[in-house]
């Protein structure tokens, strides 16, 4: 008996410690919730933590911050980068003049700028400006918020070491994974809506040129950023016309000084309207698909569809070629027409291009070239499975004339496109010449057309090129 009333005495107490425990008082419980998540380690933010990248790119960036005279640094990923390569005809107009140093590299992250201003990319100069865009290499590695506090974490790096000059940041450009409007990451939106309220109205100017790179139903056109990321040369002349007058302000640089700084437009790399009627006939071709070689060019590539129809049936038809080469074009025609639809309805696998040599009496040497370079671009963004076959410029008229030493000119210049994997530079224009130098009449009757034994010399000079770039064997 004594026993049970023991038991009995014992499982009450437990009961009241249990209940004691189970109803202490709200406040205590949120106390002790505090203390326990307080003792546990937080998640530190990966974004703002510099970390070592890119050593090799990073010692050439040393040196040219020792040797100083640097306005503007551009800093930030592949993005960034690009105007050293893709961007470069932009580049050498708006940027170069103003002593501008490009410190992107493609894959950074903020954490790797941040490494990398801590380890001397900022020292040894004294810029008036940073023009930034980085953090689309983040998404996916941190959160939104934490990316706008790495770019925080980088212009306040930069406005530390720099107190005098001026940061013009960017708003992550959008990028895009497929096609239209419902294919963009949300979360360069997301990012700009935080660091849009870095902007102090003073040192820090914060620039959204995001829409520029958008058409008019919200989508990333492929002539724009051929991958949905990394800006074509159309897309970097987008960004350059939209934020130089910002640079040129925020740099002091007066009225006369911008129109010194800023080239005359290069008309050679504006589409242009040409011929409606062949243009059109084109586009029927191109609909109904079934092109592996697409040759385009002015009258000499026009020429192969009558005075080279005979060679043109042994080697190009039968390799399921169309021409689109019209008479009198130029390489504003070559965009215009590729912009409004001859390279739609089809994949090719190559594109033989000769153009230029009607721009020779009313543009430069360089200025061709870089409408050559433009028509390349434009192809390969639209065609991106596809090689370029790109010829130089024929020669033309007598040997030492102002057209001769121009196509001379140019093709040094276009020469350096060649990338060893989809531009493959040619130039046959010695096949056409004969031991002085001159033009034989049984090749070119009027120094300029290849007669039916000139566009022989033609496709035997490319064919064996030809067969190697589509993958067959003759």
């Amino acid at each position: 008996m004594q026993n049970r009333k023991l038991l009995i005495a014992l499982a009450t107490v437990t009961m009241g410690l249990l209940l004691c425990d189970t109803w202490a008082p709200a406040g205590q419980d949120k106390k002790a919730d505090q203390e326990k998540k307080a003792d546990q380690p937080q998640k530190k933010n990966t974004a703002i933590i510099p970390k070592e990248f890119q050593p090799k790119r990073h010692e050439g960036f040393l040196a040219i911050a020792k040797k100083g005279d640097i306005d503007i640094l551009l800093m930030g990923d592949s993005i960034t980068d690009g105007w050293r390569n893709t961007g470069k005809g932009s580049y050498e107009k708006f940027f170069e003049p103003l002593k501008t140093a490009n410190f992107g590299i493609g894959g950074d992250t903020t954490q790797g700028v941040l490494w990398r201003m801590d380890n001397g990319e900022l020292e040894g100069y004294s810029p008036k400006l940073m023009m930034l865009m980085i953090g689309t290499n983040n998404i996916g590695r941190n959160t939104n918020e934490e990316i706008a506090e790495g770019i925080k974490a980088v212009v306040d790096r930069f406005r530390k070491k720099h107190t005098k000059a001026k940061v013009l940041l960017l708003g992550v450009f959008p990028r895009s994974g497929g096609k239209g409007k419902a294919a963009l990451n949300p979360n360069p939106a997301a990012i700009n809506k935080i660091i849009m309220k870095y902007d102090d109205g003073k040192f820090v100017k914060y620039l959204d040129i995001g829409d520029k790179f958008l058409d008019k139903d919200g989508a990333i056109p492929k002539d724009v950023m051929a991958d949905g990321l990394h800006p074509t040369n159309k897309g970097y002349q987008i960004w350059a016309d939209a934020v130089m007058p910002t640079v040129y302000e925020m740099i002091g640089k007066g009225a006369q000084e911008k129109k010194a700084g800023e080239q005359k437009k290069n008309t050679a790399a504006i589409p242009k309207a040409g011929n409606q009627k062949r243009h059109d006939g084109f586009m029927a071709i191109a609909k109904k698909g079934d092109i592996d070689i697409l040759l385009m060019g002015d009258s000499i590539t026009d020429g192969w569809r009558n005075t080279g129809k005979a060679v043109y049936a042994k080697t190009f038809e039968p390799l399921k070629t169309a021409n689109f080469g019209i008479s009198g074009d130029t390489t504003q025609g070559v965009l215009w027409r590729m912009d409004n639809g001859e390279l739609d309805g089809y994949s090719a696998k190559l594109m033989m291009l000769m153009i230029g040599t009607n721009n020779t009496g009313s543009h430069t040497p360089p200025q061709i070239a870089e409408g050559i370079k433009a028509v390349v671009d434009r192809f390969r963004a639209k065609q991106s499975q596809a090689k370029v076959l790109l010829l130089g410029v024929f020669p033309r008229n007598a040997a030492n004339s102002k057209q001769r030493n121009a196509t001379i000119e140019i093709n040094k210049i276009i020469s350096k496109y060649d990338d060893g994997k989809w531009i493959k530079y040619m130039d046959i224009g010695e096949k056409f010449l004969d031991k002085d130098g001159a033009i034989p009449k049984n090749i070119m009757n009027d120094g300029l057309h290849p007669t039916a034994q000139g566009y022989q010399v033609w496709a035997d000079a490319v064919m064996p090129t030809v067969y190697e770039l589509i993958g067959k064997k003759k």
